[in-house]
Formats: structure tokens, C-alpha cells, sequence
């Protein structure tokens, strides 16, 4: 085949920040336990001296093997204010930014850094009220092209009044407008990762959900992991997938998922005119439960499979601009979500 799927998680906490284990124990636990083939450290850089980010860069760099494991160097920007975001960088090193610096602070400045280094901002946890993310007070959608949709928190996705089963529970709970839909119906042209936001030191394997101690772990819920469709396990290869949103999010569960419109993958930005036909593929070891193709932020079409593996064809007859990302979700309530296809 010409591309690949590959797994990872680019958000882990160490015991520099608030989580447990240090970057070299996280990074060989997600290669050598968890089976993941992509890892990134994202530690909360106001937490960070300078040189520790060198060793941190230094860390990722060390574990970089193309063709075994891949990992990104990059940071979460903690900032209360902008809402949180991680920031990633294609290659070997990049500047730190901190949330509590004066200049530094300002989410423009996330934004002119990372056009500068063409690097990847993404927002995570966007429907929390402590730490969520209010869509109207920025966004540059030259780098800002990923959210992480699902985390330990919960899932940002839509809220539980409109179905989600997963909503996050913890530090106040949702708000709404801080919604994933609702950044995709502000035309923010997202595609969807999993994340771990893992401080429990198992990125890829967490345990966070079977905790009882302290409290508020009993109202988090299993981590999200990605899958990246490319041709090969370079860091090149996985970032040029990630910037072009050829990607997907799960709960930790490696359901394998394609959808496309008009033929076109994930992520895809097209025009066409006429019937859009549509295609989702989807399979896994637990049984596919419900397949949803949601047009335009609300249920289109559903199919009930129960199987192993199934392909579920539609087409969408109407012409007008539209978009569409696919929801899998198994027999044990785990989902999945493809990234979306925008129709113009």
C-alpha cells in the first residue's frame, strides 16, 4: 500500500511538570509497552528552565529511530486566559514559549512562533471551564489544523446534552460554545487526534479510569490515542500526514477507520458538484455497534452492524457546501472519530 497506519499520543505529563516517571522512562514505555509507533512529551513548559528544555529536546531526539519510533519535539502552553494548547515542531528543536511570560503569554505570539517554524498548534479539552478554550478570541488556520478531541478529561466533541457519553466531569465541568462542533461550525477546519494528557506515566496504557485515589481520577475516562495514515515512519512522513489532517482519534481503542467522500481521504478540501458519494470502513476486535456520518454538525445517516468489520456506503445528493466526519462506535461504548472533509 502506499501509506501506512501508524499509532501515537503527543501529550504526556513528566515528573518535571505534575505526572509521574521522567522523559526517558515515558518515551520507552510508549515504544516498548504500549506499542505506540509515534510519542511526544508535553510537559507544561511555565514548569521548564531553559536548560531542561534542552534535555527534553535532547530526550526526543535521542529516541527518534525512523522506521521504529518517531517522536516530535514539543510543549503544552498552559494559559488560562487562550485556553491550553500543545505545540509541535517538524524537526529537531524550537524555542520554548511560557504561558506567564509578558510577551509570551499572548496567544499571537504562539501563533507567530509557530508560522515561523511551520510548526502545529492544537488546542485540547476545549469544552472545560477551567482550562477549555473560547473559540471566538483567536485562531490562525495557517497552523491551528488539529484539536485533540478526546483525553483523559473526557471528550470535547459535542455536549452531553447532545449525546456525548463522555463528557468531561471534572474542574467545573463543560460550557457551552467551547465545543468541537462548534469551532467546526465557526469554519475551523480541524481534523481530529486522541490524546493522552497522561500523568499517570503510561502514555498508550493508562490507568488513570481504574483509579479511586485521589477523587476527581473517578470521573476521568479512558485516554485518546491517534492514527496517522503515511507512507512511512519518518518524522517527516508523520508530521507532513498530521499537517494535512490524514489522521483520526480513538479512545484507546485501534479500531482501523477510513472515510471518504467523492473518494477523497480525511482531511481532504475539495469542490465537486453533483452526488457525493461517501464510504466508511470501519474494524476492530469488539463489534462495530453504530456507524454515524455527521453533515454539517448533526446526525445524517447511521447504520447498526454489530460486526467485526463493516463498509457502509451513502450518497449525499445535495450540492451546497458541506462538511462530514464519521463516528464509530463499539459494542463496549468506545469511539472513534475521523478526522472531517470539507465540500465547498
Amino acid at each position: 500500500p502506499s501509506e501506512r497506519l501508524f499509532w501515537g499520543d503527543l501529550h504526556c505529563h513528566t515528573f518535571f511538570g505534575d505526572g509521574l516517571r521522567c522523559p526517558e522512562e515515558l518515551c520507552a514505555f510508549a515504544r516498548d509497552e504500549a506499542f505506540l509507533d509515534i510519542f511526544a512529551l508535553a510537559e507544561h513548559s511555565e514548569l521548564l528552565s531553559d536548560r531542561q528544555w534542552e534535555y527534553f529536546v535532547g530526550v526526543m531526539n535521542d529516541f527518534n529511530e525512523p522506521g521504529w519510533f518517531v517522536t516530535l519535539v514539543g510543549f503544552e502552553w498552559t494559559s488560562h486566559r487562550w485556553g491550553h494548547r500543545n505545540l509541535y515542531y517538524p524537526g529537531a528543536q524550537g524555542p520554548l514559549l511560557r504561558c506567564n511570560h509578558p510577551e509570551q503569554g499572548q496567544l499571537e505570539c504562539v501563533y507567530e512562533t509557530a508560522r515561523e517554524h511551520k510548526a502545529l498548534v492544537i488546542p485540547h479539552h476545549s469544552a472545560n471551564v477551567t482550562m477549555g478554550v473560547d473559540w471566538r478570541l483567536g485562531h490562525d488556520p495557517e497552523v491551528e489544523r488539529l484539536v485533540e478531541i478526546h483525553s483523559v478529561w473526557g471528550n470535547s466533541e459535542q455536549s452531553k446534552e447532545a449525546g456525548n457519553p463522555y463528557p468531561i466531569r471534572t474542574l467545573g465541568g463543560e460550557r457551552s460554545g467551547q465545543h468541537v462542533i462548534d469551532a467546526l461550525r465557526m469554519n475551523r477546519r480541524f481534523g481530529f487526534i486522541g490524546g493522552g494528557d497522561i500523568h499517570d506515566g503510561r502514555p498508550g496504557d493508562e490507568l488513570h479510569h481504574l483509579q479511586t485515589l485521589p477523587e476527581a481520577y473517578r470521573l476521568l475516562s479512558r485516554q485518546g490515542i491517534m492514527a496517522v495514515f503515511a507512507p512511512d515512519l519518518s518524522r517527516e512522513a508523520i508530521f507532513r500526514a498530521l499537517w494535512n489532517r490524514h489522521c483520526y482519534a480513538t479512545m484507546n481503542c485501534r479500531v482501523y477507520l477510513e472515510f471518504e467522500v467523492c473518494g477523497k481521504p480525511m482531511g481532504s478540501i475539495f469542490e465537486t458538484h453533483g452526488e457525493r458519494p461517501m464510504r466508511v470502513y470501519a474494524a476492530s476486535e469488539v463489534p462495530i455497534a453504530r456507524i454515524e456520518v455527521i453533515r454539517n454538525g448533526e446526525p445524517w445517516a447511521h447504520a447498526e452492524p454489530n460486526q467485526l468489520e463493516v463498509e457502509f456506503k451513502i450518497d449525499d445528493p445535495r450540492a451546497e457546501p458541506a462538511w462530514y466526519y464519521a463516528r464509530v462506535t463499539r459494542a463496549d461504548g468506545l469511539l472513534t472519530w475521523s478526522s472531517p472533509i470539507w465540500v465547498d
